[in-house]
């Protein structure tokens, strides 16, 4: 396999044929929007495979040169974005680099450890919130964290509200268009890596003493199977038993932000919480010209959706409020993306969806879970699709989607 990528070289590009692609927008031959996820990766002695999610404009190689033996990949080349398959061979402690280099001559740099610990060391407190303040409701105003919720199964331990500490770390992305993708898959109680799609309720609450239709509440869970025939199908966040249905009042703790604590987010219990379903529809349709402060976008080379915060006068942002596809609005540059997370811009980023293991729509469908149930099998989210703009649907509560958490301001 190496042998073949040696002779490859960013001229015999033309010929290439895309994995997975899907076209990204440019605003200029400079932009620079090539970077692979995950970035580093801890495997076990044992070995394993696992997938990088490429974010590519163009062509693409792996220059692995500098590689070692016991690492292969596939495939070796592309265009655009893409998933590519690496295999660990089992072996001794050791680390090695995997180089992925753009037709531009970008790099986007995997460290992989076998037996070694190479992933970094997670970020301990910061405030966690983005300057914008945005209303929700007569009289309520939030701050939203600065990135998607991610949690990792094996990097440490936090702290919950039941005065415990429960394995696992909890983190906010470090930027706002940063999603896990493909990775997802890998969700399991030992999976080492971080995963960002979440099933309702899946706090880590374990609530079964005083609910006995309580289930699989775990982050890692996948579970589809009926538990319950009545009150709560599936068994995921409150039953239908409760006097709290929701993830709010005494089921509060089933929410992600309220039972842990957030690493990067102050570090303590009960600092964030997710929006109401209620609350999403006055973000987006009922505060003061909502239509105007709102829009599908491309930031970084990623689609989804962008939030000004009250007041914005976005005509100076080079911004145009509530169109429904990727390409009107675009932050393909950190210029452009700055000026508009200066005024205070949320960007919720298309992060796909799970059911079960399977990851879909990475980058087209942007799905994002609300506080609010709907009936024993399903609860409220808000969805953003390229040419429909917003919809707000019941989804069956085992199908994982995108959290980001919000603060009372």
């Amino acid at each position: 396999m190496k042998k073949v990528l040696l002779a490859l070289c960013p001229i015999l590009f033309l010929g290439l044929t895309a994995c997975k692609s899907s076209s990204s927008p440019s605003d200029g031959d400079n932009v620079k929007t090539f970077s692979c996820s995950p970035a580093y990766k801890n495997v076990a002695l044992e070995g394993e495979e696992f997938s990088v999610n490429i974010n590519a404009e163009g062509n693409w190689f792996v220059d692995m040169m500098e590689t070692a033996s016991w690492v292969n990949v596939f495939p070796l080349q592309g265009r655009g974005n893409a998933e590519v398959f690496v295999t660990v061979d089992k072996g001794t402690a050791a680390t090695t680099t995997l180089l992925f280099v753009s037709e531009k001559g970008e790099q986007a740099k995997l460290t992989i450890g076998r037996g070694v610990n190479v992933v970094p060391e997670v970020e301990i407190d910061g405030d966690g919130f983005l300057a914008g303040v945005f209303s929700v409701g007569s009289g309520k105003r939030v701050r939203f964290s600065r990135g998607n919720l991610q949690y990792h199964a094996t990097a440490g331990t936090h702290a919950t509200a039941d005065n415990e500490e429960a394995a696992g770390v909890w983190r906010f992305a470090n930027n706002q268009w940063d999603v896990i993708g493909a990775a997802n898959s890998n969700i399991a109680e030992d999976y080492n890596g971080w995963i960002d799609l979440f099933a309702w309720g899946t706090s880590g609450y374990d609530n079964t003493l005083l609910d006995r239709y309580a289930a699989n509440f775990e982050p890692w869970s996948t579970s589809d199977t009926v538990m319950f025939e009545e009150y709560n199908t599936y068994g995921y966040g409150p039953s239908m038993n409760q006097g709290d249905v929701n993830l709010t009042g005494n089921s509060r703790y089933f929410d992600w932000g309220v039972y842990n604590a957030i690493s990067n987010g102050k570090n303590q219990i009960g600092q964030w919480r997710t929006l109401t379903a209620d609350e999403w529809r006055y973000l987006l349709n009922g505060r003061s010209n909502a239509e105007d402060l709102r829009g599908q976008a491309t930031v970084m080379g990623v689609h989804g959706y962008v939030l000004f915060p009250d007041g914005t006068n976005i005509a100076a942002l080079g911004f145009t409020p509530n169109p429904n596809d990727w390409n009107t609005n675009l932050a393909t540059s950190a210029q452009i993306w700055q000026m508009w997370e200066n005024e205070g811009a949320v960007f919720l980023p298309c992060a796909g969806r799970r059911y079960g293991t399977a990851v879909e729509n990475v980058t087209s469908w942007g799905i994002y879970w609300s506080s609010t149930a709907d009936d024993q099998q399903s609860a409220k989210g808000i969805g953003f699709f390229e040419s429909y703009g917003f919809s707000y649907v019941s989804y069956l509560r085992y199908r994982a989607f995108s959290v980001r958490l919000v603060q009372n301001y």
